[in-house]
């Protein structure tokens, strides 16, 4: 099984509300929708906030050949990733805030890979934290995020959390929510398929288990798919 970093949340109370945002893929999010989520987000207060994620696209630094229209800097995406993150901390003041990666954010490991792994192990004298990293990057910790690197789940007591399979999937999936319970062997949430499914399923002894792929917010034109379904 893929080694995986787990975050356990048990400090759960009765009627306690959470809302998970995934797939906004920064700077192609979709900036109509996401007004509306917040909007929605100050009506809900949520006690907590779980970006499941592919927050950021990390365009600049992938692999696939891009659209030379669409010009953008790393520094520009993460100007906008740190100003809509701060805009959900100001709306929602009270909420504990979780960030898990997503295979775009992980496009940056890949990167500091690719430059022969000087990069990538550089690390801070006092911390002994990564240099370079996503919670430095979009400054996390300083915001007070918990941090899940990929591929990692979060534990909701017992309602995981993930962003999604931690390899390549065959882009013909259909049933991604059933193939998520099978593989996970628990009920929970993933994002990173781009589409609305629920699957459930009862046991022999009556227990039921369900999943919930969930939309993505970023807009429907990606340059790595001509035909998105």
């Amino acid at each position: 099984e893929d080694r995986q970093a787990i975050l356990r949340v048990d400090d759960v109370e009765e009627g306690e509300k959470s809302i998970y945002l995934s797939d906004l893929q920064v700077p192609f999010h979709d900036t109509g929708l996401l007004g509306a989520i917040e909007t929605f987000m100050v009506d809900f207060q949520p006690d907590r906030v779980f970006y499941v994620g592919d927050v950021a696209d990390m365009y600049s630094i992938s692999v696939f050949d891009k659209n030379p229209s669409r010009r953008f800097h790393l520094e520009d995406e993460v100007r906008t990733v740190r100003s809509i993150i701060d805009r959900h901390r100001a709306l929602l003041p009270r909420a504990a805030f979780y960030w898990m990666d997503g295979n775009h954010e992980y496009r940056l490991i890949r990167e500091l890979m690719r430059s022969g792994g000087e990069f990538y192990g550089l690390m801070d004298e006092d911390t002994e934290d990564p240099l370079i990293s996503i919670p430095k990057i979009f400054g996390l910790r300083k915001r007070g995020f918990l941090y899940v690197p990929w591929p990692g789940r979060i534990d909701y007591q017992g309602f995981v959390l993930t962003h999604g399979l931690p390899r390549r999937m065959p882009l013909n999936l259909k049933h991604c929510a059933k193939m998520m319970l099978e593989y996970v062997k628990s009920s929970g949430l993933c994002g990173d398929f781009h589409r609305n499914q629920m699957y459930m399923s009862v046991g022999d002894e009556g227990q039921s288990q369900g999943w919930i792929v969930q939309g993505c917010l970023c807009r429907l034109d990606p340059d790595f798919s001509p035909f998105p379904e």
